[in-house]
Parts: structure tokens; C-alpha cells; sequence
């Protein structure tokens, strides 16, 4: 996970644009996620790190997804996901080692994840369930562009 510069990660966060042959749109998605392409119309090849942190995060939005939806979740819970957030996009980043193209997809996929927990860990509650949605459309995404069997799609 560490092929792409910090700089390039911080244009992602800003929607630095690519080709516009390789852009891949879904209206209502975040800039960045419109980004992803596919590799030549197949899926990205995973690690065990990556699919192990991914299948984490699914289950843990999973658990709450009906009180974010409802507006049940308080401003502590997502703060505290923020933090658990937090913590596997740092093990994703320190541990998954993907082919380059691979990885520069990821990190679209990851631009989102930062935006998400940086949204999560506002003290704003609006601005909180923000952030989960956004969560939200990157695992969505991610089992879209991503060849992760034990990765179910998510559907809300």
C-alpha cells in the first residue's frame, strides 16, 4: 500500500481528475469513487490483509447500519467507529501489499474510507452520518471493483 506517494492520496481527497476515458460514473457518488475503473472489464486481485480488514469494516457497519439509518446513532458511537475506522485503514495501509495497479485503485477506495472517518469523528451529528454514508458507497464499491469472494455486496 505503499506505491502511491502521500501526494497523490491528497489529490484524491480533492478529486484530482483522471482521463476521461477512465472515469466510471455512478450519480450521487462521492467524486473520488467515481474514479474506479475496472482491470480491462475483470475485477482487482486482493491480499488476505486487505480482504480480512474490508470484511471488518462490513460487519461493523453492518451492526449499526439500521440505527444510522434511523437516526439512532449518537455522536459518541460515531466517533468511537471513527476511531475503529481509523485503525484498519492504518493496518490496510502498514500491511497490504497489492500489484501497483491494484493499489492505485485501492486508493481511491481508501480517499473515501480517510474522507469518511474524518467526517465520523466531527462533532456534528449531520456531518457524522455523512461520513458513514460515505463509508457506506466505499464498501459498495469496493465488492464492485474488487475480486473479494468472501466480501458480500452490501445492499441498503
Amino acid at each position: 500500500m505503499k506505491t502511491l506517494p502521500i501526494l497523490l492520496l491528497t489529490g484524491l481527497l480533492h478529486g484530482a481528475p483522471l482521463q476521461a476515458n477512465q472515469v466510471h460514473h455512478h450519480h450521487g457518488d462521492d467524486d473520488v469513487l467515481t474514479m474506479l475503473v475496472l482491470n480491462d472489464g475483470a475485477k482487482w486481485p486482493v491480499d488476505t490483509v486487505l480482504s480480512e480488514a474490508m470484511l471488518r469494516l462490513r460487519a461493523q457497519l453492518l451492526t449499526h447500519l439500521d440505527d444510522i439509518h434511523h437516526k439512532r446513532f449518537t455522536a459518541s458511537q460515531y466517533q468511537q467507529f471513527s476511531q475503529m475506522l481509523q485503525q484498519e485503514v492504518n493496518h490496510i495501509v502498514a500491511n497490504c501489499k497489492l500489484t501497483p495497479e491494484a493499489d492505485a485503485q485501492f486508493h481511491l477506495v481508501l480517499a473515501a474510507m480517510m474522507q469518511s472517518q474524518q467526517a465520523m469523528a466531527a462533532s456534528e451529528l449531520t456531518t457524522q452520518r455523512q461520513g458513514a454514508v460515505k463509508l457506506l458507497r466505499a464498501l459498495q464499491r469496493y465488492s464492485e471493483y474488487f475480486n473479494d469472494d468472501a466480501f458480500l455486496p452490501i445492499t441498503h
